[in-house]
């Protein structure tokens, strides 16, 4: 074995040579502290030294007072051999004396490979044997799913989100203590908003629910969507709504820092191993926890523009007049399987001969009749009295009757007719406006809008993206818009 503060230079080399030296103080330090039960029994997965990171999945082991850990790391930073693999062990065997562990994953074969992982230990791990065993495994208890270690009284459970109900998941008295969730989601399972939802319903509504007020959950995964379910629970971690620790842990950081210098020494030896994928959209979402555009993607993060709620109202104060434009995309029925109906409001402004237009929070997105709509639309139309309020409906077969009605309810309304155009032709057409920054989003309240613009073409609904296309082209049909110069031909400007 390799001396072991090599690898770790803060553990004391004397106190190693008189654990390897006595096994019942092995025993009794390898117990309480995770640090050297990891290094003693897991030794020969440590191939180079430590990095600091490893210091804080070390720390997340041992805080038992700690109920929800999420850490979102680069591939091969042995984040599932420490927390999933190696911890499972310790607190069953260790002092925090977990009874019954739960190791959660997308499929029922990822499940059953992590727990196979744990079990080549306690079947081959001769030191683990010899110094925390016998374990005296039956095979009658070793069953696909499940794993027994009965002289601990403990069960390991594999459970998938394939799974429709796991709420019966016990062993004896016990619920589940410990909740392992390693690689929940993949870049199929995150296509769209319907799967990610079910998928966060079932970890939020299904698997956590398994355990009690004492279960301990930690989250281990990758970085597979902006909005998949860690990214969902690290924003809850950060805005204090759920209390936990969330680590983002890249191998590069914006300063081109090296997370692990102790396996990739240097810039070149990182370049190397890129390599070695000739893929770079995997490598920028696995390696540096960065999105990236797929070629077909028309809207990119970075080509959202953004602005200040208080800066517009302050610019609206001074201002002597302005126009709110709401672009509409119906979908008339109240049926749970129908389409959203999407109505995106943006307030339409002038600096000098240059227009803006300022996309405003919390646009609509909901099941409605033709009635609704029209009612809806009254309101909003009556709720301002400054600013001119027009709209841009989409207008194919029976949706021109919205038109009609919204006219005899006196709401001034431009019917949108697509004219054979497909989806993709209409944004990238909107898109050269968001693009030069004629058209900007809060920094709040348009996170739904901006997800379908920026995920076009790969979720189910993209409704909200319709109605924005729709406020924008009605604009430049009624006009000529361009980040020079606005210039109105039927509606007037104020």
């Amino acid at each position: 074995m390799e001396p072991l503060d090599d690898f770790f230079p803060e553990v004391d080399p004397e106190l190693i040579k008189q654990i390897l030296n006595d096994p019942k103080l092995l025993v009794a330090v390898t117990r309480q502290s995770f640090l050297y039960f990891f290094l003693i029994f897991f030794g020969e997965y440590i191939t180079c030294p430590f990095a600091s990171f490893h210091r804080q999945l070390i720390e997340i082991a041992q805080d038992n007072n700690l109920k929800r850990a999420v850490v979102v790391a680069f591939r091969s930073s042995a984040k599932s051999t420490m927390l999933n693999t190696a911890y499972t062990l310790w607190a069953i065997m260790g002092v925090q004396g977990k009874k019954h562990v739960v190791i959660a994953s997308r499929t029922q074969r990822q499940a059953y490979d992590h727990l196979q992982q744990i079990a080549r230990e306690v079947e081959k791990n001769e030191l683990l044997k010899k110094y925390l065993g016998p374990f005296n495994e039956g095979s009658d208890r070793w069953s696909a799913g499940v794993r027994i270690i009965p002289n601990y009284e403990a069960r390991i459970t594999a459970v998938s989100a394939e799974q429709e109900n796991i709420r019966g998941v016990r062993e004896g008295p016990h619920r589940p203590d410990l909740i392992i969730v390693d690689d929940i989601e993949d870049s199929v399972s995150t296509n769209n908003r319907e799967m990610r939802d079910k998928a966060y319903r079932w970890v939020t509504g299904e698997l956590l629910m398994i355990g009690d007020v004492d279960t301990k959950a930690i989250f281990l995964g990758n970085f597979v969507h902006d909005d998949c379910i860690l990214a969902r629970l690290g924003k809850l971690i950060k805005e204090k709504k759920m209390n936990g620790i969330y680590l983002l842990i890249p191998l590069l950081d914006a300063d081109e820092k090296i997370a692990w210098p102790g396996k990739f020494p240097s810039l070149e030896a990182v370049d190397e191993y890129r390599k070695g994928f000739g893929d770079d959209v995997r490598w920028f979402r696995e390696f540096l926890l960065k999105h990236v555009a797929d070629e077909y993607q028309i809207i990119r993060p970075e080509d959202i523009q953004y602005y200040d709620s208080e800066a517009l109202g302050d610019f609206l104060r001074v201002e002597t007049g302005g126009l709110l434009l709401t672009g509409i995309d119906p979908a008339i029925s109240g049926k749970e399987t129908a389409d959203y109906t999407a109505m995106v409001t943006g307030h339409m402004v002038y600096d000098g001969d240059n227009g803006k237009i300022f996309i405003l929070q919390n646009p609509i997105n909901e099941r409605m009749s033709f009635y609704d709509l029209v009612q809806r639309a009254v309101a909003m139309q009556q709720s301002r009295s400054r600013p001119y309020h027009h709209f841009f409906v989409e207008s194919v077969q029976m949706q021109m009757a919205i038109v009609q009605m919204l006219e005899r309810a006196g709401v001034p309304a431009t019917a949108m007719n697509p004219h054979g155009s497909d989806k993709y032709a209409r944004l990238r057409l909107a898109s050269i406006y968001i693009k030069n920054g004629t058209v900007k989003f809060p920094k709040k309240g348009c996170e739904e809008l901006i997800r379908q613009l920026i995920n076009f073409g790969m979720e189910n609904h993209d409704d909200l993206v319709d109605a924005l296309v729709y406020l924008i082209l009605g604009v430049v049909e009624s006009g000529d818009l361009t980040v020079q110069r606005v210039h109105w031909i039927d509606i007037p400007r104020f």
